[in-house]
């Protein structure tokens, strides 16, 4: 039994506290080579890692492959001029990734053309979890708030040939839906019984790469909305008097937009170079919270408290990689690995009641890898990410100041630092 009261608040907590509204995988890269490469890989990622870069990929992979690997992020945020400083509260990420990749073994016309991935990333704490918060309540949705997600990907890929390669796949997250039932006991007690149950929710991913001769790949990805929802429904029954409306505590606890990514290899001997840019639909997305009452169709504005309003913003991510592979003598081979990005935030300025606080990122990240074919084929591939987020200024007007008193002027500012270790073994 747990008491009715903070069942009724403003806050929903499924499986630990906390807020949630997208993927690490959009926010840093899927894998250790592909974030040391500033989110590349549509058209040079290998092994697990092609799952949510690139599928199609997957069918380049000649040997089935199993990779295991610790990654860890810490947020450094700063809001000045508020009474309260949100940025001090940024939780810190801890997970494990898991990938598997295997080749079909078909015979001719078939032979080493086809191959399955599946990789995942579990953070240490939890699977899912979401926030409802007013939007004058001072917060930053798309900061630390992405990337503490259980998330999966998985994926086939097909050669076919003449240099074209395609892929399809399926990215997914944990959803949470349940009931609480609020009652009087017979000892005159208020408590409630929760019963919730996790679902999967899944979107599409299909990958081209197209090799042009040369060591010239050009490759590109769509994948679809990837949203999963909380839902609470709760009841309150047997309570005398009082008599309250069935409550739906409600919203999206992580998000990510549709995106096509689109990029250019070219390799040289011990060089590879990566150049591309990533569209995220971030205009189709109304925002995390959702009516706290359905209203019936003679009274639409029934609502306690009504969702939000939101305008988000497409935006357009630029991102270059280079590597620089080197023989280590005997069976060992070495690569260093450099890449940039920068994510503009889909948000406005924040001039009017809502206090949702974002910011522009630069992103400088690099890697170091050491592969050995002998006496195992055995990789270790370690990453650092430095993502800075441009200084903003969020300035209200007098009108709005004076219903907002405590964040009439707000700076925000900071730094965000990734970094992991992937070991893969190949048989």
């Amino acid at each position: 039994m747990v008491r009715a009261r903070p069942l009724l608040g403003t806050t929903v907590v499924l499986l630990t506290a906390g807020a949630v509204h997208a993927t690490p995988a959009d926010f840093f890269g899927f894998g250790p080579r592909s974030q040391a490469l500033g989110g590349t890989g549509t058209a040079l990622a290998e092994g697990f890692e092609t799952t949510y870069s690139n599928p199609a990929l997957l069918s380049q992979s000649q040997q089935p492959e199993a990779a295991l690997g610790w990654q860890a992020a810490h947020f450094a945020v700063e809001v000045r001029g508020a009474n309260e400083n949100p940025g001090a509260s940024q939780d810190g990420l801890a997970g494990t990734y898991f990938g598997l990749v295997l080749p079909i073994p078909l015979g001719k016309p078939l032979r080493d053309r086809i191959a399955l991935g599946v990789g995942t990333f579990a953070p240490s704490r939890l699977l899912v979890r979401a926030r409802v918060l007013a939007p004058e309540d001072p917060q930053l949705p798309l900061l630390s708030d992405q990337v503490q997600s259980l998330n999966a990907a998985a994926g086939v890929g097909v050669d076919l040939g003449y240099g074209v390669r395609l892929g399809l796949g399926a990215l997914a997250l944990a959803q949470v839906v349940g009931e609480v039932d609020v009652s009087t006991g017979s000892d005159g007690r208020v408590s409630a019984i929760v019963e919730q149950q996790m679902i999967a929710a899944y979107t599409p991913v299909a990958g081209l790469a197209l090799d042009a001769g040369g060591g010239t790949v050009l490759g590109a990805v769509w994948r679809g909305v990837l949203q999963a929802d909380f839902d609470m429904q709760v009841r309150v029954e047997d309570l005398g008097e009082l008599v309250l409306p069935e409550l739906n505590i409600s919203g999206v606890a992580q998000y990510d937009p549709m995106q096509v990514q689109v990029e250019l290899g070219q390799r040289w001997q011990r060089w590879a170079l990566a150049v591309g840019a990533t569209y995220q639909r971030w205009s189709a997305f109304d925002g995390w919270r959702r009516a706290t009452v359905t209203c019936p169709a003679d009274d639409a504005d029934c609502q306690a408290v009504p969702a939000e309003r939101i305008v988000f913003h497409d935006t357009v991510v630029p991102r270059i990689a280079l590597e620089r592979r080197f023989d280590l003598g005997g069976h060992a081979e070495a690569a260093s690995r450099l890449g940039y990005f920068f994510e503009p935030s889909p948000l406005p300025e924040q001039s009017e009641d809502s206090n949702l606080w974002d910011n522009d990122r630069h992103a400088v990240t690099v890697g170091y890898g050491v592969t050995v074919q002998h006496p195992v084929a055995l990789s270790l591939d370690c990453f650092h990410q430095v993502h800075i987020l441009t200084p903003r200024m969020h300035q209200k007007s007098s009108e709005v100041s004076a219903s907002n008193p405590g964040y009439p002027r707000t700076r925000v500012s900071g730094w965000v630092h990734n970094t992991g270790l992937t070991a893969t073994l190949r048989l």
